[in-house]
């Protein structure tokens, strides 16, 4: 009995190294693109008068609330042995909230971008028939 509970213990170990590893990593990588994207897309006045630049940057910040706080309390978790998600209610339901939200909030703008550039490829093909 003891073996089996061994196991599984070292099954958690095994995936607690996991979420360390590669959670830090996606949350470096990601962070780092999204706020890249955000900067180009606000300071380079070219793509900053695009249509959808406020969407491509809306879903930039959706995509950093749903990475960040979806992966920031499991890995504290692991870090420190605290569990906030049981230790306090706000906590628990603000993060859910946050996690889910942010991800709705990105795929949503990611949505309207992708109805835009269809919407604009649609007028410019209307413009050049009516010139022809």
């Amino acid at each position: 009995m003891s073996s089996d509970i061994d196991r599984a213990l070292y099954i958690f170990s095994i995936s607690d190294d996991l979420y360390i590893t590669f959670g830090l990593f996606v949350i470096i990588i990601t962070t780092i693109g999204n706020l890249c994207n955000c900067f180009v897309f606000l300071c380079i006045p070219p793509l900053n008068k695009h249509p959808n630049a406020l969407f491509l940057i809306s879903t930039s910040i959706g995509s950093l609330l749903f990475i960040n706080t979806g992966l920031w309390t499991i890995i504290i978790r692991i870090l420190t042995g605290i569990d906030y998600m049981n230790r306090s209610l706000f906590w628990c339901k603000t993060n859910a909230w946050l996690t889910y939200s942010g991800g709705c909030f990105s795929f949503m703008c990611n949505c309207f971008a992708v109805i835009a550039v269809a919407n604009i490829k649609k007028l410019w093909s209307e413009l050049e028939q009516t010139e022809q």
